[in-house]
C-alpha cells in the first residue's frame, strides 16, 4: 500500500451519557464477552459509559469497513492492544474514555494511539512518577496554576504514544521523552535505544472541553499528519 505525503487521521469524540433507549440500542451491538465485562463494573454509570464507548466504537468501525457493527470480531496483540480479526485489518484504530467523554482514532495509512483525560487535582508525587527526568524538569519550571495543565498534556501524549507503539503499560514511562517545538508542536524527543524514532512519529493535541485534554500519536515514518478532531456527538 502506498503512503501519501500527508497521512489523514480522524478522531471522533462522543458524550458517554445517553438516554436509556440509546444505551439499550448500543448494548445490543456488544458481544457476550463485552456484556460480561460491563456487568463487572460496581457503579452503574461506569458500566453504562463503558458500554456506550464500545457501542460507538463498533458503529464507527462498521461504517468505516462497511460491516455490521454487531458482527465485528476483535483480537488482541501481545500487550493487549485491540485489533479487528475480521473486516479490513488495514484500518488502525484506538479507543479511549475518561469521565463523560470517549474518543476513537481511525487511520488507514499509519498506526495510531489516542488518549483522553478529564483533568483533576493531583499532588506532586502523582504528577512526577509517570514522567521522565527531562519531563519532570520541564514541569518544575511551571507555575502552580499551570502545572496541572502541563502534566495532563504530557500524560495524554505519553499514553497515546504508548498505545500506538503497541507495548502499552509494559513500556517504561521514563524510557522516552515528550516535548514541544519552538512553534508549540508536540514531538517525541527520544526513545531509549531507538535514535531513529523521533523522526517517525507525529502528534496532535486537542481540548474538547475546558477540563479535558486529548492527544493523538501516529507512526508516520516521517510523513506529515492531518488530524480531524470531530467534536462532540
Amino acid at each position: 500500500m502506498s503512503v501519501p505525503n500527508t497521512i489523514k487521521v480522524d478522531v471522533h469524540i462522543w458524550t458517554l451519557d445517553v438516554s436509556d433507549a440509546e444505551l439499550a440500542a448500543l448494548e445490543r451491538l456488544l458481544c457476550a464477552d463485552e456484556r460480561t465485562r460491563a456487568a463487572r463494573f460496581f457503579h452503574r454509570q461506569d458500566a453504562a459509559r463503558w458500554t456506550v464507548s464500545r457501542g460507538r466504537m463498533r458503529q464507527a468501525l462498521g461504517a468505516a469497513t462497511a460491516s455490521d457493527p454487531a458482527c465485528l470480531i476483535f483480537a488482541e496483540e501481545p500487550h493487549g492492544r485491540p485489533t479487528m480479526s475480521c473486516g479490513d485489518s488495514a484500518l488502525s484504530f484506538n479507543l479511549s474514555h475518561s469521565g463523560a467523554l470517549g474518543c476513537l482514532a481511525l487511520c488507514w495509512q499509519a498506526r495510531v494511539g489516542v488518549d483522553i483525560e478529564q483533568t483533576r487535582s493531583l499532588n506532586e508525587d502523582e504528577m512526577n512518577w509517570p514522567l521522565s527526568a527531562a519531563e519532570r524538569s520541564v514541569l518544575a519550571t511551571c507555575s502552580r496554576a499551570a502545572k496541572t495543565d502541563r502534566f495532563f498534556r504530557f500524560w495524554t501524549l505519553k499514553e497515546a504514544f504508548m498505545k500506538a507503539d503497541g507495548r502499552g503499560a509494559s513500556l517504561p514511562t521514563d524510557s522516552f521523552d515528550i516535548g514541544w517545538s519552538d512553534a508549540g508542536d508536540a514531538r517525541l524527543l527520544q526513545l531509549h535505544d531507538q535514535p531513529e524514532a523521533p523522526a517517525q512519529w507525529r502528534f496532535s493535541e486537542h481540548s474538547p472541553l475546558p477540563d479535558y485534554h486529548a492527544a493523538l500519536a501516529a507512526k508516520t515514518d516521517g510523513h506529515a499528519v492531518s488530524v480531524a478532531w470531530h467534536d462532540i456527538c
